[in-house]
């Protein structure tokens, strides 16, 4: 077994090789109250396995650790699929033994209120700091190498503290990553059928998620298709949301009607799709040569001939 916390430092993966290796992977999402994780999207609309998020907390005091969790909620479901879980990552210097316990306590709490389902921490010399924090989570991850030397260690070195994760080395190898990887083992009562429940292994259709620039995977080649169909536009169908894709999304809202801002949510694509069908039925189109009449051909005059391929109004 092998599950490994990935962030952007791993580069861009090979996941044709590393899948075969991983059983879950976790994927750093976030940090602080504005920074995107450089290959969160890549590595989740790339990897085909199921993943958790985490967030790499920077907060000191409960207003900022509410505001971090609110954007890490949003960043972490821009992916292809929602996470199965997500983590607050605690180990900044702004957690001390004066302000950890609430930090951690606000974040929690906030994804709560947001609606995820599976929570924890990542934590280890600020365990004792974190009190009552400890008992909000459904997930302990907890980072203790050893001898770190890429091997899984022997009993000994396992944490102190209970965990449901263990993370016991930053030297791991996974064929298709270049370099170091963090490497963890499930260690606690909770079985990996726990971890990975409701996975969906079917890939996203065009409206199940929001698109936007940076935004990857077959939805978006749907997208770009319709596009190009539709208005005539020249967009590469490549699956990546780029800056002319969103423009693109930008003058398909304007010939809807909505607000313009080049993000495809679902308003969007509602008011595409209506767009789309009554484009279809205002083109109608004869099949094959026909005379028209007001009524039976037998009682009334012919009024038009209408060659095949001929667009007509409903």
């Amino acid at each position: 077994m092998k599950i490994a916390d990935i962030s952007h430092y791993q580069g861009v993966i090979d996941w044709s090789k590393a899948r075969k290796e991983l059983d879950f992977a976790i994927f750093r999402a976030s940090l602080g109250s504005d920074t995107k994780d450089k290959k969160y999207l890549y590595n989740t609309a790339e990897c085909g396995i199921p993943y958790g998020a985490y967030h790499y907390v920077m907060a000191g005091t409960p207003e900022k650790a509410k505001e971090e969790a609110q954007f890490f909620f949003k960043t972490a479901n821009e992916a292809i699929k929602k996470p199965l879980f997500y983590i607050a990552d605690i180990e900044y210097k702004a957690q001390t033994a004066e302000t950890t316990e609430a930090v951690c306590k606000a974040f929690l709490l906030e994804l709560h209120n947001l609606g995820c389902k599976k929570i924890g921490m990542y934590i280890n010399t600020r365990y004792n700091w974190a009190g009552k924090a400890i008992k909000m989570c459904d997930i302990m991850w907890i980072p203790h190498w050893g001898l770190n030397d890429g091997k899984i260690p022997a009993d000994k070195y396992k944490p102190q503290h209970y965990n449901d994760l263990w993370q016991y080395t930053s030297k791991g190898r996974v064929d298709g990553i270049k370099g170091d990887v963090d490497l963890n083992l499930i260690n606690g009562s909770k079985k990996l059928s726990w971890f990975i429940d409701g996975w969906d292994y079917s890939e996203p259709k065009l409206g199940d998620r929001v698109l936007q620039v940076g935004s990857i995977g077959n939805d978006v080649k749907t997208l770009q298709s319709l596009l190009n169909k539709t208005f005539g536009f020249k967009l590469v169908v490549d699956g990546e949301y780029g800056s002319k894709t969103r423009t693109g999304v930008k003058k398909m809202e304007k010939a809807c009607g909505i607000l313009v801002d080049g993000v495809y949510d679902q308003q969007a694509h509602k008011a595409f799709m209506a767009y789309i069908d009554s484009l279809s039925a205002k083109k109608l189109v004869v099949t094959q040569a026909t005379n028209c009449c007001n009524g039976d051909a037998e009682t009334y005059n012919i009024i038009a001939f209408l060659a095949a391929g001929t667009k007509v109004e409903p």
